[in-house]
This record gives C-alpha cells, structure tokens and sequence, in this order.
C-alpha cells in the first residue's frame, strides 16, 4: 500500500539524492480545498507553488520559516487494533508578514486560523507542483505561542469524528433515540396463537411516555413492520427468566408502523401490555411422587419425544372387591413455575401423555372388570380439570397415540406457583353377580411434555382509583424500557445497498462514520478485502447505544472486538487494515534499504496462554447470554513455562461481537476473534526498528506488510533466517528526509 497512491512523478523522484521539503497550509476558513488561497503557507525553504498545470496561474508562496525537525508518528496498536496519530509542532521564525509580526497575524487579527485545518504536503527536488506533491498529515491548529523572535503552532490530528457522540438526536422528554447495529429476530407468540418463546433476538426501546392508553417508545428509524423493520415490541419476563431461557413475550398491541416524534420515530402500544405465551415449568419438585416418574426431567426438557414414564404395579395383584369400585393409586407430581409481573387473567396447562400398555387380571369366579387412568390438572387448587380419561375392560390394552391435552384453568391475581399433575388408576368388577377378584396388575404411561401458557396483564382502572387500578399505575410508571426485534441500520454510504443490514465490523464502521461524521470517502481496496469472507465479511455484531458516548470510542471497541484495525489516512480516506493468513510483502528490503536494525521480541508476559470470553450482550440486563470456558493455549505454556503452567490468564467480555468467537487456539488468523489475537499473541514474536534509507519506501504506511532478502542481510533475527519472517508495520515516524519505523513479526 502507499499514502495515497502518489502521483507518478513523485514515486520516480525518490530516489537516493532526492531532497524533501514540506509544505504546510494553516487555513482560516472552515472548507479548505485545494483551489483556494485562504491559508497561509509555510516551509522549510522559500518556494512557490502552482495547484497543476491548468492553475498555472494561481500559485502560492510558502515562507521558509520552520526552524525545527517536526515529527510525524503514526502508530498500530496490535493488541487492540487502534491506529492513532500523532500531533506535531512547529518552531517558526516570527518573521514580518503583511508588515507586522507573523503572531499578529495568527491571533488576534482579523483573522482566525485557531481549530481551522492544516495540511502537511511533502514535496521532492525541485517540483513546485501540489498535484504532484503527497500529502502526508491533516489537523487542526490547537494553540499558539510566541516570543519576541519565535512562533510556536501545536497542532491536533483532528478527525470529523473528533467531538462527535452518539446517539445524538433526543427526544421531546430529552430522551435519545438509540443507534441500532445488526440483526434482529422477534417472536412470534400472540394472544390468538401462543406459542413458546426464548429464541427471539432484541435491543432496548427506550420508553418516552405512558400515557392516553399508549406506551411510546423510541426506536432507531422509520417502520412498517415489513421484513426487517417489524414493529413488535416485547417485554421482559425477568422473574421468569433463568439462564439459558430468556423471555421476552411478544405484546399483543402491535403498532402497524412507527409514528414521527420530535426528529426521530416511534413506537406506540397499549398501555395494559397484554401478552400470552407458552412455556415450561422450570423444575419438577422434589415432593410428593417425584421419583414414581422415570426420567422424570424429560418431561420440561424441550424435547417432546423424550419422556417420562409412570408404572403402576397393584399390590399383591388387586383384592377382594367388597364393593364393586376400587381406587388402586392416586399419585402427584408437581413442577415449580415461575413468577410473572402483572396479573393473570387465564392460563392454559398441556400435558403430551400415551398409555402404552395396560394389564388386568381377573381371578375367583371373576369375569368382567373395566378400568380407567384418570390424568388430573390441580393447579391452583381451584378445580381439578381432567386433562384425560383412558380406560378400557377386561381386554389387554396396549399402544395409544401421543397427544397433547389442554386445560384452562379460572382467572386469578397472579401465576400460581405450580403445576399440580394427578394420576388416579380405578378398576370396577362388573361380574354379575359379584365375585371373585380383579386386579390392575400394571400399566405404562408415558409423559413427554408439560407446559404452561399464561396471559398477563396489567389491570388498568376505570374511573376510581381501586387498589388495582393504583398498582396498575405503578407498573406502568416503573417500565422504562421495551424490547424490539427491528433490523438496525442498512447500508446508508453512496454506493451501499440501502437493502443490506449493517452487521460486520468494517461495515459498522464505514457506516457509522458516513452515517455521524459525514465521512463517505473510503479506500476501495482496503475495504473490498476486509469485506469478504476470507476475512470479516461473515464476523457478525449487534450494537445498540441509547447514551451518548463518543464516536470514536465505540467504533474503536468495534474495531478491537471485531479484529478491524482502521484509520483516517492524511488524505482523509477510511482505511481499513487487513493481515492474510499467509500473508505477501508490500515492501521487500535488503540490507541497503536501512540502517540501525535493532531486534527484539515480545515480553512474555504480553502472551496469550489462557483466556475466558464472554459475548453476546443481553439487552436487559449486565450480563451475557454466551461464556466460554477457560480456553488454554499449549504453545506458550510448553515453549516458556516451566511445567506447561498457565499464567496471563486473560478476560473478554466481547458487547458487539456474536461470531465467530471461537473455541480453541491454532485455527487460522481470520477464522475468528480467538485465532485472531492468538495468532499474534499466542507465542513470543519478533520486533524490529529500524531508519529507512532508500526513498522508495518512503510511502509505505501502518499496516504494510514487509518482508526482507535473506542472502541480502548482515544477520539473522536471532537464529531465525529472514526468509521465513513476514512483519506488519506498526509504528512510522516521518521528519524531512528521514523515515523510521517499527515492525512486529506476523
């Protein structure tokens, strides 16, 4: 890669011999461009200087006033892909401008250059050509100071994401309208159609209002509820969630489309947050007959082919009948269900059963007998609802069809805290007249579900304020956040597709810059490799902000999550930087290329030997829906710890990224965010430093890959020959003629 692919003339000028100057434009107006002269000009050396052969005559003169070596680093942070650059100052001669001392003119004048922007060109030889020139550096113009014969100019490298946070836009409460990231997915339960739920995929909905019969709440954009902008919003069932079985239940009042509100959009629902939904008891209790039912878990596992059985066996093999019915068993089995906020206005119980087999006995002049296996609903000690009656006669029975039944259970304040399941086994001797015995010698019956589906609701009053009208109130009033399933942000750039969700890191990144700082110029190259599938193009990130944070900030955690590194080049082009699995040399040097190689290696205690990740940010609350456990890497454990010991021990608790995490250490670079760091941290890796001698790679930059001729070097690094090292840049430091840089082994 190169600054900013340097104009021909430029590249054919550095050469060994070749002189540099710098041209510095201190502007004073707020939209410098190339073609005007609102600036003044600066150097090293006097010279004027022409825009390119159309512009012949409009030229500028450059006082050769700079009196120090200014310095201008740019620096890669391979541990948490940050790229940051560096702010430079220059020492000046106070010299006579426009009849009065340069200070004059810089402050305090007519004028005002202070946070206006300058541009560093570097210039070769004799040209006095700016088309032909490279830019090397764009700030702002900080602060100045002078003496009686000398001007100091300490200038930022400001970008146009400098100042800038988000969100950004609040609401008429002073709210902000959230900025959404990624892909979303909502459930799908209603009060017509319950269903279970827990694989829905959500961000926060700030609430703005609750009132006039509605609850509003900001969302990111305008929606219609077609595909990707659904508009249902759910609510958080947190004293019924447990790890790994979140819920979030759909609310019945689904807005047909956002509402405009202030400059953003909303969403609007019925104030009674009326929501059904299936789901399963979280334990069955350790009471009553518990362990009478094999396998007694599958009955709440999720899975409806696994089951619990129950086996009867009567005693002794039936009795004597005095009368002409006889209860056998009757036994309980109970399941812990959850609480729920607000009240409940009816919930349906549903049990999967088959009775497999039934077999009877008949004895003593006993010749007829019928029998029934009755399935109980007790829940709420109400009523005892009968889910279902099998029975049959003296005939063996085997082999009915699975089948889900249903009961509804009566209203009542609130979810009862279990489901009550009975099973009553009765047989009658029906030989006339009565004698002998009959007996229920044994039956199978198989139990594979059982689930539960609530409706709740917040009771709202009508008229006085009765006591659940004023708990009511104060339900409503505690609700500060819904939950939607909308898709974030499209592809909003010139040239994005405006159908295309915003979810990988170098996307997130280009679009949050165009979308906040109005920055739509982005090195295709750059971006064409990091978007494809060799590298982020299938990495994955939900983001959602609903407090102002810095811009830069968010996009360098993406950066780092996303194993993205970025920068804003002098030119003020988005970057992207990109290291292959194996990755080639921009740059090949030899021996003659440089001078005052110096090598090194890692600290040991920057290696990754162990390290625990926690991701997908739940949207409720702090915690994450995904943990890995402890991840080791034998590399560096066998290699520089006596006895494979595991030190850094290392956490990352990864907001934005959902995949590729990874599981393991020794995959490929880019297969994912483990194998990423590992690769570059996983063992003990060479460094170099080293001042750049030959002007050809004068316009390498952070993130260029270099390699060296092996035959062509004084030593090797260490015991390793230079043929097989490849090296990324991680550090330049440019000054008139002289460039050095840093170089970390990849």
């Amino acid at each position: 890669m190169a600054l900013s692919a340097p104009h021909s003339d430029y590249t054919s000028a550095l050469a060994s011999g070749m002189k540099e100057n710098w041209l510095v434009q201190i502007y004073r107006v707020d939209s410098p461009s190339v073609s005007n002269s609102n600036f003044l000009g600066l150097s090293f050396q006097d010279v004027t200087i022409t825009v390119d052969a159309g512009n012949s005559n409009r030229s500028w003169a450059f006082y050769g006033v700079i009196t120090n070596k200014p310095t201008i680093r740019e620096s890669y942070s391979i541990e948490n892909s940050k790229v940051a650059t560096s702010n430079v100052r220059l020492n000046l001669a106070n010299f006579t401008y426009s009849s009065n001392p340069v200070s004059e003119e810089l402050f305090g004048g007519s004028n005002k250059y202070v946070n206006h922007t300058v541009k560093i060109y570097s210039v070769l030889g004799s040209s006095t050509r700016l088309d032909r020139s490279l830019q090397i550096y764009e700030g702002k113009l900080e602060q100045v100071s002078h003496s009686l014969d000398k001007v100091v100019l300490d200038i930022v490298a400001y970008r146009p994401y400098h100042d800038i946070t988000i969100p950004n836009v609040a609401s008429p409460k002073k709210k902000f309208f959230p900025v959404i990231y990624g892909n979303y997915t909502k459930e799908t339960s209603t009060d017509s159609s319950p269903a279970f739920i827990g694989d829905g995929v959500f961000f926060p909905s700030p609430v703005e209002s609750a009132t006039a019969g509605k609850v509003t709440t900001l969302v990111h954009q305008s929606l219609d509820n077609s595909s990707g902008k659904e508009t249902s919003l759910h609510y958080f069932e947190k004293n019924a969630t447990s790890e790994g079985n979140e819920l979030f239940a759909s609310l019945n009042s689904i807005p047909s489309a956002s509402v405009a509100i202030g400059n953003g959009n909303a969403l609007k629902t019925n104030i009674d947050l009326k929501r059904e939904f299936k789901a399963r008891p979280n334990s069955v209790i350790d009471e009553e007959e518990r362990d009478k039912f094999g396998n007694y878990a599958n009955m709440i596992d999720g899975d409806t082919s696994a089951y619990a059985t129950y086996t009867e066996e009567s005693a002794s093999g039936g009795g004597s009948l005095s009368a002409s019915v006889e209860t056998v068993a009757t036994h309980q089995v109970h399941f812990e269900l959850p609480s729920y906020d607000h009240e409940l206005s009816s919930m349906t119980v549903t049990y999967k059963l088959q009775l497999v087999s039934v077999t009877t006995s008949m004895a003593g002049g006993a010749n007829a007998m019928t029998w029934s296996i009755v399935i109980n609903d007790k829940t709420g000690e109400i009523d005892d609802d009968t889910a279902i009656t099998y029975s049959g006669s003296d005939a063996a029975f085997s082999d009915t069809t699975a089948t889900f039944y249903t009961v509804t259970k009566s209203a009542a304040d609130q979810v009862p805290d279990k489901i009550e399941m009975e099973v009553v086994s009765t047989i009658t001797n029906t030989t006339s007249p009565n004698a002998g015995t009959v007996s229920l010698t044994n039956f199978e019956l198989r139990i594979y579900d059982v689930a539960y589906a609530p409706k709740l609701i917040i009771p709202l009053s009508s008229g006085a304020a009765t006591d659940k009208g004023l708990a009511a109130n104060m339900a409503v009033k505690d609700i500060n956040v819904l939950y939607c399933a909308a898709d974030g942000f499209t592809q909003g750039w010139s040239g994005g597709n405006a159908s295309t969700i915003v979810e990988t890191p170098p996307d997130i990144i280009r679009d949050a810059l165009d979308r906040f700082a109005d920055m739509d110029d982005t090195d295709s190259t750059s971006y064409s490799t990091i978007s494809g599938n060799g590298y982020r193009g299938d990495w994955d990130m939900r983001l959602w902000q609903l407090k102002p944070r810095p811009l830069k900030d968010v996009l360098d955690q993406v950066a780092y999550e996303g194993a993205t590194p970025w920068h804003i080049k002098a030119d003020g082009t988005l970057r992207f930087i990109t290291i292959a699995d194996s990755p080639s040399a921009n740059h090949t040097f030899d021996k003659n290329d440089f001078t005052g190689l110096n090598i090194s290696h890692t600290p040991v205690r920057t290696l990754m030997t162990s390290i625990k990740v926690q991701s997908d940010k739940h949207p409720a609350e702090d915690r994450y829906l995904t943990a890995s456990s402890e991840i080791n890497n034998s590399t560096p454990r066998t290699n520089w710890f006596a006895g494979g010991t595991i030190q850094n021990k290392q956490k990352a608790n990864l907001d934005y990224l959902v995949t590729p995490i990874g599981g393991a250490f020794g995959g490929s670079r880019n297969d994912d965010f483990i194998d990423w760091y590992g690769s570059l941290y996983g063992d003990v890796k060479l460094m170099l430093s080293l001042e750049v001698i030959n002007p050809a790679y004068y316009v390498a930059e952070v993130g260029d890959i270099v390699a060296f001729t092996n035959s062509a070097m004084p030593t090797n690094a260490f015991a390793t020959a230079w043929t097989n090292l490849v090296f990324v840049i991680t550090s330049i430091s440019r000054q008139v003629g002289a460039l050095s840089m840093e170089l970390f082994e990849v």
